[in-house]
């Protein structure tokens, strides 16, 4: 039986907030080329899309669905524990009769598990085509790296879900004991139950859990937050929460008047800032605060989430959207940015510049002889050395499988950059005892003689090329 965590009931798909990874299923599409970035969820014996990239030739919708009996990619990847690579669909012997493909579009699959952090099922994150692919190993470990990002989500709701109802079931306590005890009992009574709010699901949570008076005082903390700020409970409990962060005022967000808490008893503000280990070192949290009202007497519930995975996950998606994911140049979006910048300073001092547009010469034979981790290899070496022609602000970007694109300021010579640029690249390439050379050809199209669009500049510089290529 598929183990499923209480949290898919308790956060069905409207309540979770997939909007944040609508980015991250575009850029799936984008960096895969790609009909299809999605994360599924499995709920009640069914398959349902609940993100996926928002491309005109996707034909997934949030909300598609498909039962668990039906035989699916999905339900292949959750059956074996583990990432699942179908290249051809159609094809294969096992998957060109599958519904997916016998009676849809689908030919080509990459997908991994999703899990909660209790390790029970939340579904699967996947990539799909409707033609066939030849994925590089990078980018199949790749997107094992991108689902982490999903995970860590999951691992923050499922944290704060936990809190919530620990909450609600203490409050429920204490509005019994309210009816019978006075003022003072009731909130002697609070911090009696307060200390002992499931202490053992308290010390199982790997985010901070900390409760703070409305003076900033810390009255408890949990196991867990000695592990990511490095102080102990006892170093902490009656220090101001202020201790954990020199550069954000972590009491006056919790306690200003504009704080967004509207619900009688519970409430939830959120917010991110860079806190401060006890070595001094610092770490970007989650800051997610309940505010918990005890009869007159209110005090709040910090949930502390150590977010250094999910920055570095954020700036891995920054690397991915702007560059070359194999060879670490720029790609098309970081070209058309860059263009862009030109073009203003161009216009701005009367500046020229130019788009040298590269094309390798039978760089399949390359291929197809000692196969595609030469190839790999090639195209690394190849950017190495371009840019070791070209000056360090210039712009080196692939745009194309063995195309290359390089877009320069004309303080130098055009046709001198080409000359050095042919010698460096047809330089031999040694690979496991063996040597290969690659020629390659060349235009170049300036701006604003040539052209004044990007789109302009490409198609000229990619016609001279063609001739370049022609007299070789």
């Amino acid at each position: 039986m598929i183990k499923t965590s209480q949290c898919i009931v308790s956060y069905p798909p409207e309540e979770l907030d997939f909007e944040k990874w609508q980015r991250l299923v575009n850029l799936m599409a984008k960096l895969y080329n790609a009909t299809s970035g999605v994360v599924v969820q499995f709920r009640q014996e069914s398959f349902n899309v609940v993100s996926t990239s928002d491309n005109a030739d996707n034909f997934l919708k949030v909300n598609s669905s498909w039962p668990w009996d039906m035989k699916s990619f999905c339900r292949k990847i959750i059956e074996t524990n583990d990432k699942l690579y179908v290249n051809n669909a159609k094809d294969s012997d096992e998957w060109s009769c599958s519904p997916p493909v016998a009676e849809g579009p689908v030919r080509s699959y990459l997908g991994y598990p999703l899990y909660w952090p209790d390790g029970s099922l939340f579904g699967s994150f996947c990539v799909i085509d409707t033609k066939p692919t030849e994925y590089p190993y990078s980018l199949i470990e790749m997107l094992e790296q991108l689902k982490l990002i999903v995970e860590s989500e999951l691992k923050h709701v499922f944290d704060k879900q936990k809190i919530k109802s620990l909450l609600a079931e203490n409050i429920d306590i204490l509005k019994v004991v309210e009816q019978e005890q006075t003022q003072a009992q009731i909130v002697k009574s609070a911090l009696s139950l307060q200390e002992s709010i499931n202490t053992a699901t308290l010390a199982s949570l790997i985010d901070s859990v900390i409760r703070i008076n409305q003076q900033g005082t810390i009255l408890s903390c949990n196991l867990a937050t000695e592990s990511i700020f490095g102080y102990s409970p006892k170093e902490l409990i009656g220090k101001n929460v202020n201790i954990l962060s020199s550069t954000f005022n972590v009491l006056h967000e919790i306690t200003k008047p504009d704080a967004s808490y509207s619900d009688e008893n519970y409430a939830e503000l959120i917010q991110q800032f860079e806190a401060q280990h006890k070595n001094g070192n610092s770490l970007p949290v989650q800051l997610s605060v309940s505010q918990i009202k005890i009869g007159s007497d209110i005090q709040f519930i910090a949930l502390l989430s150590d977010i250094s995975d999910k920055v570095q996950h954020e700036q891995m998606l920054k690397q991915l959207a702007l560059y070359d994911s194999l060879t670490n140049c720029a790609n098309r979006n970081l070209l058309n940015e860059r263009f862009e910048y030109e073009l203003a300073k161009a216009k701005r001092d009367n500046l020229t510049f130019s788009i040298a547009y590269l094309d390798l010469n039978e760089f399949k034979p390359i291929n197809d002889k000692y196969g595609h981790q030469a190839g790999d290899i090639a195209l690394i070496t190849i950017v190495k050395r371009i840019k070791q022609v070209v000056r360090s602000h210039d712009l080196v970007a692939r745009v194309g499988g063995d195309e290359f694109v390089v877009l320069f300021n004309n303080s130098i010579d055009a046709q001198h950059l080409k000359t050095k640029l042919l010698h460096k690249i047809r330089q031999p390439i040694p690979y496991e005892g063996h040597e290969f050379s690659i020629s390659s050809s060349i235009g170049v199209a300036s701006y604003p003689n040539d052209a004044k669009s990007l789109a302009d500049l490409l198609r000229i510089a990619d016609n001279k090329m063609y001739l370049d290529k022609k007299k070789k």
